[in-house]
């Protein structure tokens, strides 16, 4: 059985409903990934390469320790012996059996079963990055020049998961502020904050905090060469409820595009983004005044009736 859940309880002022609006601003060449069924999510390693901070928050082994056996119980030592046999490498194994039972040695013990976990965590992890809220020119200007919007809900992308039968976790990221290599804004304290320290995929930090971001988080075996999953067979009516396209287009650019999502997806709303238009440069588009004048001025010049020298016009030896 397929399970998508939340981070946070439903009495949490960060609970999202499945009527929650998301956006997510791409290119075109994505945008017709998608047409044609496909959704490539990447790892929170392949994040790393645009954020080193992605899945990589400096914290106390102290902390992990205490959350591995907040959240693993009776399975701690099962994930210690797995780490230390699958994950560590002979000189690390070798460095952890001549320190064994060694009080001053504990630390740096749990400091790289720690490494290796997370390590583990990136690879395995698939992160889908949306946007809540309304649209934003800002989120236009960083992620979407030149490309397009698409807009959808909580409850469409939680669907898609289930379609693909692939257990996934979702929900609002947590923003902390890394200061001399330490976290500010999460308390190891409290139960809320545990779970932040063993998905650390779900935190970014505060400089980002604009984006409101919302992740669904996708589980599956590593594929560091693809740095992805690739989910197949989604039909984009399922969860693609409206495109918004670069508020700069013109309009012959915004025909042809809508023309050609039609022929993939009729059912999905397709129109140019206003957000970034002035009212003028909307009538001027929509009247066709630009075409006009284009056309104009192209007779003019072949008619030499546009008061442009004739010499001019072209090169002459």
């Amino acid at each position: 059985m397929t399970i998508t859940e939340q981070i946070y309880p439903e009495k949490h002022e960060k609970w999202l409903s499945d009527d929650d609006y998301l956006w997510r601003y791409i290119p075109l060449r994505t945008l017709f990934f998608h047409l044609a069924g496909n959704i490539f999510i990447p790892s929170a390693e392949k994040l790393r390469q645009a954020d080193p901070f992605e899945g990589a928050f400096p914290v106390a082994s102290s902390w992990f320790n205490s959350a591995v056996e907040h959240h693993y119980g009776s399975n701690e030592a099962n994930l210690d012996e797995w780490l230390y046999q699958r994950r560590c490498n002979g000189n690390e194994r070798k460095l952890m059996d001549q320190n064994k039972g060694q009080e001053a040695f504990a630390n740096h013990k749990a400091h790289i079963l720690m490494t290796h976990y997370f390590e583990f965590i990136r690879n395995t992890r698939y992160a889908w990055c949306w946007f809540l809220g309304s649209e934003s020119a800002a989120m236009w200007s960083v992620y979407g020049n030149q490309g397009v919007a698409i807009a959808t809900t909580v409850g469409r992308i939680r669907q898609i998961f289930v379609k693909a039968d692939r257990n996934a976790t979702y929900g609002q990221i947590l923003y902390v502020e890394v200061c001399q290599g330490q976290v500010i804004g999460l308390n190891p304290g409290e139960s809320e904050h545990q779970q932040f320290i063993l998905q650390p995929h779900f935190m970014k930090r505060k400089e980002y905090a604009s984006e409101r971001e919302v992740r669904f988080i996708g589980y599956g075996s590593e594929n560091q060469k693809k740095g992805g999953i690739v989910l197949k067979g989604i039909d984009p009516n399922d969860w693609i409820q409206q495109i918004k396209f670069w508020p700069k287009l013109t309009c012959s650019e915004e025909a042809a595009l809508s023309t050609a999502i039609k022929k993939a997806a009729p059912n999905i709303q397709c129109f140019k983004s206003d957000l970034l238009t002035s009212q003028d440069d909307s009538v001027y588009d929509e009247n066709g005044v630009e075409a006009a004048m284009a056309e104009t001025d192209e007779k003019s010049w072949a008619e030499n009736s546009d008061g442009i020298p004739s010499f001019l016009k072209r090169h002459e030896c």
